[in-house]
């Protein structure tokens, strides 16, 4: 295409945008399945909690920003039931409590 800029290939050339609005490695507005959160504590473990780069690469479909979102979340809620008294580490993570929609929920 004439118009097109360079090196970009024209509108007919472009893959098609994929249906479920999903994108490669940063699937937005998606709670974090259990697998991820599973790999997003192992992440934590290797490399710490302020390496959201490297725990990114170690859960694989979440960007940096995604994992350090997950991360502020998930310890707050840590810190939430310790000073409530609940002691129980966060094994029962249900797929419903991290958004990526940037909303604020009230609890």
């Amino acid at each position: 295409d004439p118009g097109a800029p360079a090196g970009r290939p024209a509108p007919a050339e472009r893959p098609a945008k994929d249906p479920s609005g999903l994108r490669k490695a940063g699937r937005q507005n998606r709670f974090w399945t259990r697998i991820e959160h599973e790999r997003f504590l192992e992440g934590v473990g290797l490399f710490g909690a302020q390496d959201a780069h490297s725990i990114a690469k170690h859960v694989g479909t979440r960007t940096v920003i995604q994992v350090r979102t997950h991360a502020q979340k998930y310890f707050m809620k840590l810190a939430r039931e310790k000073s409530s008294g609940n002691d129980a580490e966060c094994g029962g993570h249900s797929s419903s409590e991290a958004t990526e929609g940037g909303g604020s929920r009230s609890s």
